[in-house]
């Protein structure tokens, strides 16, 4: 290991030599000034945590790290940190590794952060799983990107892969709605479509309150940073544009793509949104010289978690891979930093960027989302569900799909009947309860 190499891992384990020293660190300061309750619980687990940036992955592992020495007296010297946010051959994660393991002994935890873009960083995390040395220590590992993340799941082996997304809105709510509104929710929420079908009419008297707080969420999503700008400044500020834009184009360039070439397929999805995607159109507009390099930028979008996209579904329920996509934004924040950072404008735009947060939350939920184009397009199907979107004040029951699924709805704006029901009140219930935002 080089000198450079050992100096790195000192300068990112000051408590090594001060065990008060992780209190001092940037992210558990803040941490610790929300009153430490906007926590990421890592639990006692090998895990490969991997999500989109500024969501607070690093965050998640320096707080732990300050769990384990100032709550658990864990020995300083057992934990190791090191980002390898600029590293791209694995066998610097192999030394790093090697070299901490070989300096201690006993129980120990190793966070690897953003390993995303390093290649082949598996093999030397799947040789330390299958070491004797596994059985003492705990790996956490993060990256941004799903890229060398999803292809591999160590299969047999002890360590588990989660997906850290943003927060959904049922989690938005939970945060900053009223005490009464809160309660509600946290009790009445499901991650069963079902259920939260049968218990959408119960909510009909938050209404209000919910409808306020969703168009709040269509500006910032359920990324920390411009969540905590809305309620603090009552906007997004350009700071957070600016963070959030700087993460993307950082991404782009590691996985030594154009930002150009990404910007403009970037451009069009905007100016198409919720459409049907031709890819060989899509090039053409983007005046990329071809199609596949265009499917090639698009799948480079999706590994970044900045956007998803479906495909037709054929009658017998088959996912109709050759036919034109559909393509949305993983958050509707990422729409609103693309269109101020792009210039593009806005108008008109609202009922496709709800389409685009009700697919965001359908995809936690549910698998083999698709759409169906006959002679009137449903927005999205899945095994036994229909969903027509409908963000307009008159909806009527002429608006349910007409399917053989078991549940066919339309989620209105406002409209609130058998069949119909209002976007804010499906999405305040649907899903697990999860994480919360806590302002400092």
């Amino acid at each position: 290991m080089s000198i450079m190499e050992l100096s790195l891992m000192e300068l990112q384990n000051p408590w090594w030599h001060d065990r008060k020293a992780i209190a001092e660190d940037e992210k558990v300061k803040k941490v610790l000034a929300s009153g430490e309750k906007l926590t990421i619980g890592l639990g006692d687990r090998n895990t490969v945590m991997i999500g989109p940036r500024q969501l607070g992955k690093t965050t998640a592992l320096k707080y732990d790290i300050y769990k384990k020495i100032e709550k658990e007296g864990v020995d300083p010297k057992s934990i190791l940190y090191y980002s390898f946010d600029t590293a791209r051959d694995y066998g610097v994660i192999s030394d790093v590794i090697l070299s901490f393991l070989k300096a201690t002994s006993g129980k120990r935890y190793l966070y690897l952060d953003e390993v995303s873009f390093v290649d082949e960083w598996q093999r030397p995390v799947k040789f330390l799983l299958d070491s004797p040395a596994a059985k003492d220590v705990r790996i956490y590992v993060t990256g941004s990107a799903s890229i060398n993340l999803r292809k591999e799941l160590f299969p047999g082996r002890n360590i588990t892969v989660m997906e850290f997304l943003p927060g959904m809105f049922a989690d938005f709510v939970q945060s900053f709605a009223s005490e009464d509104l809160r309660k509600f929710v946290k009790s009445n929420r499901s991650g069963d479509i079902a259920t939260v079908i049968a218990r959408s009419n119960k909510a009909i008297m938050h209404f209000d309150e919910l409808n306020r707080l969703f168009r709040i969420f269509m500006l910032t999503g359920g990324f920390p940073l411009p969540v905590f700008d809305h309620f603090a400044t009552g906007s997004v500020t350009e700071s957070t544009f600016d963070t959030h834009w700087n993460a993307f184009l950082s991404d782009i360039s590691k996985a030594e793509r154009s930002v150009e070439t990404s910007t403009a397929i970037i451009q069009e999805l905007i100016k198409s949104y919720g459409s049907k995607i031709n890819m060989s159109k899509l090039a053409r507009n983007a005046r990329i010289p071809s199609h596949v390099t265009a499917r090639e930028y698009m799948e480079l979008l999706k590994e970044l978690f900045i956007v998803e996209y479906i495909f037709p579904i054929s009658d017998r329920g088959i996912p109709l891979f050759r036919k034109e996509r559909k393509a949305y934004f993983t958050d509707p924040f990422l729409f609103n930093l693309f269109s101020n950072r792009l210039n593009i404008p806005t108008a008109g735009t609202e009922p496709k960027v709800v389409e685009g947060i009700v697919h965001s939350h359908l995809s936690r939920m549910l698998t083999g989302i698709g759409y169906v184009q006959k002679e009137k397009e449903t927005d999205f199907v899945s095994k036994g569900l229909s969903i027509e979107v409908k963000w307009q004040e008159n909806v009527t029951k002429l608006d349910i799909p007409k399917s053989d699924s078991t549940h066919n709805i339309v989620l209105s704006k406002t409209t609130s009947e058998g069949g119909i029901i209002p976007v804010a009140i499906f999405l305040s219930l649907l899903g697990e309860n999860g994480w919360q935002y806590k302002m400092a």
